[in-house]
Formats: C-alpha cells, structure tokens, sequence
C-alpha cells in the first residue's frame, strides 16, 4: 500500500512491480539484475494542512537492484536486494538512501515436513502524514522495518495439515518526535487444515502476540520514557477457495485482545480479520480487491506486503482498510494499472498536564488514488508514467495531536533496465 504514501521511492513503479515483477521471465534465467531512474514531482510534499506551495518540489529516484529465484531439488531459494538515491531539487534536507532487502528459502522433506524461513528489512523516508498538526516544521525523519520468521508444517496421512510459525517484526523511526510508535512484537501461531479439495480448504488458528513501545512519553516532558508492554491472544478460523487458475479468495476471521499494561487507552478487543480475492475474467484484464482489519502494529506490517515501496507505520488503535487494482493488458507492449486504497483508523492518545490526565480520541480517513501506464518495448527495457493522489479527512471534533486533514499528490516518469543473464 502501498506506493500511494508519496515519499517518491519510485511510487506507482513499486506497485507495478509487485504485479508484473521478475517471476515473469522465471523460466529464462533465475537471476536479474537492473536499475532505474524516476523523476517525478510532488504537491504538498510536507503534507501540511494548508499545502503551502513552498512543499512543492521535484524528487529524482535512482534504483539499483538485483536478486534471484533458484529450486534446487526440493528446496526453493530467493533474494530480492535494492538501493535508492532520493534527491529533492529544492528540499535537499529530505534527501535520503533507501533500501530493500528480501530473502527467504522454502524447505521440504522426503517425508511430510516443509516450511520457511525469511527475513525482510527496509529503510525509506517517513510519511509526512505521520506527523501531527501541531507540528508545522517537518523533521527529516526515516523509518525502519524489520521482519524475520520461521514456519514448519506436517501434512498427515489424511487431508488434514498442522503448522506452527513464529515471526518478529519492529519499527524504528529516527525523528525524536516519533519515538512514541517505534515498537517491537513476536507472534508465534499455531494452525490446523483441512483440504476438503484442491480448490477448498479450511482451518482453525491460534496466535499469542507479545510486544513492547520501548519509549512511550511520561507527563508533560516528550523527553521522559518508560516502556509500554502489551500482549494477548488471537484465535479464529480462515478459508481458501480457489475455483480456477484465473479466481481465488482468502478469508481469514479472528477474535483479538491486545492488553497494554502502561497505554491502558490502547487497550482493545474485538474482531479482526482480512479478505483477499483475485480474479481474472479476460487473458488482458486482472482484478484483485482486498479488506483488512487490523491493531495499528499488524496493520503497519500488512501495509509492508500490501502497499510496496511507502512508508507504512500506523499508531492507530485499530485500521480498516480497503484496496482495489486493475490490471489491463491493452496490447503485448503496454499495460494500464490503477489503484485504489481507502483506510478508516481509530485512534487514541493520553494527554497528561500537570496532576489531570485527558484521552484523547478519534478517526480519520484516507483515501489514494494511483494510475499508471507502462510500456515495455523489450524484455529488458520499461517506460512508465505514473500519478497519484491522495487525501485525508478527519471527523469532528478532533484533537490536533491526534490528526488533521490534508491533500496531496505527485506524477512522474521513470525508466527501468532489467538484465535477465
């Protein structure tokens, strides 16, 4: 998600990528390596209120990257690795290297066992959005993902299979203004399905999540910690359904508590869960629409997946979000993209001044908008222009400190070389 968030770390491309990306020539070589240039220009790019048109500016991104996906025998490995350089024309104090590191390997036995092992990380500037609207200066702030994981699975003598998975994931932002959402959690899962068919399967879960806000503000004084630790349980049920190669759909249901023993307003219970379909109904036309419902920390992550390329923390207490891409083939060298991503959050925030404490709560709104057209004149060489926009609405009343509302939106071109060896 993803990007729409406009840090211009090659936005729409990032997209395209995740749809159209290397596994296309899969079966030439396993190993790729390329490079990019993106120019592109942004209105609001600070993301203030009033979109001064001092924060417009014109950014340059230029992306090298490289990576492969080798099967050897039952094993399956792969790395994905890229680079960028963001230059801002007349906002050289936002300039900043980016990075993207993936890899993984997916393992299996003679017998009945398989699984995975993977870890991610990334480094690209923050959102300006994160920032609220009682801050007017815009720090140069960059954000840090990291995720790393393990899944074992058993598939029985009948149609049922057990798996059991742990992941780690944290953020960490550089800006002092954002040490209250740098945080870090491990889930460890446990699940059991059962394949009725090749196109049906359900199943059952459990997750015990654990998780720490290491510098959460104390009173009045932005400069005091103390760590926030909150864990809880997620127990539900899930179903695959995959009539045909060109449909699929993924629903996943769950009753979730997050209980925080120093945030106490961060504190919830209820349901949560997501909803991912595909489906193809011509050889030009791709559709794919998907739901989740998620605590801030689990969103932040499913934006990682779902939203490439863009900043992805989120504060909120709980996120629902809504995303829908097309994907048109208009001739064997050109294709149309388009997207769209509608996220509702609800959120919350203590406030103490002096000995009175007040919480503060909230929703806002978010809708992007991102288009884009890529031609691709060989298989190693690819044009595209993109645009995107987006715009936050707040309902009211709200506290400034929570959210304020915003509109912004770039457009750009860039050209790819891919060398496939």
């Amino acid at each position: 998600m993803h990007s729409l968030h406009l840090n211009l770390k090659i936005t729409a491309i990032a997209t395209l990528a995740a749809l159209l990306a290397p596994q296309a020539w899969a079966e030439t070589s396993p190993y790729y390596i390329g490079a990019s240039v993106d120019l592109s220009r942004v209105n609001n790019l600070t993301r203030l209120q009033d979109q001064p048109q001092s924060s417009t500016d014109s950014v340059a991104a230029t992306t090298l990257q490289a990576g492969f996906d080798q099967p050897v025998s039952r094993q399956r490995f792969y790395g994905d690795a890229s680079v960028t350089s963001n230059r801002y024309r007349d906002s050289g104090q936002y300039n900043n290297i980016a990075y993207s590191l993936k890899g993984g390997w997916d393992w299996a036995t003679v017998e009945r066992l398989s699984g995975n092992v993977y870890v991610n990380a990334r480094q690209s500037l923050g959102d300006f959005s994160l920032y609220s609207g009682d801050v007017v200066q815009r720090e140069k702030n960059v954000e840090n993902t990291r995720q790393f994981g393990a899944t074992a699975r058993i598939g029985l003598v009948t149609q049922w299979t057990g798996e059991v998975s742990w992941k780690h994931e944290r953020l960490n932002y550089s800006a002092i203004d954002f040490a209250y959402a740098n945080y870090r959690q491990n889930t460890a899962t446990g699940s059991i399905v059962y394949r009725h068919s090749n196109q049906l399967g359900t199943g059952l879960s459990y997750s015990r999540v654990q998780g720490e806000y290491p510098t959460t503000p104390l009173g009045t004084n932005p400069q005091t910690y103390a760590p926030d630790n909150y864990s809880g349980p997620d127990y539900g049920g899930f179903v695959e359904f995959t009539p045909s190669g060109n449909a699929g759909l993924t629903l996943r249901l769950n009753r979730s508590t997050r209980t925080h023993d120093g945030a106490k307003n961060r504190d919830f219970q209820g349901l949560t869960g997501s909803l991912y379909t595909h489906w193809a109904p011509t050889g030009k036309t791709k559709l794919y629409a998907s739901f989740w419902r998620d605590t801030g920390e689990d969103a932040t992550f499913l934006n990682l997946n779902n939203i490439p390329g863009g900043s992805v923390g989120d504060y909120s207490s709980v996120s629902n979000n809504y995303r829908f891409a097309l994907e048109y083939q208009v001739t064997s060298h050109i294709t149309l993209t388009g997207n769209w991503t509608h996220t509702d959050r609800d959120l919350s925030n203590a406030v103490t001044q002096g000995t009175a404490s007040t919480i503060l709560t909230g929703k806002d709104h978010t809708n992007r908008l991102g288009l884009a057209v890529q031609y691709q004149p060989t298989r190693t060489v690819t044009l595209t222009c993109h645009a995107a926009r987006d715009s936050r609405t707040t309902s009211e009343p709200i506290a400034p400190s929570l959210s304020y509302p915003y509109t912004g939106s770039s457009y750009g071109c860039s050209g790819q070389v891919m060398l496939r060896p």
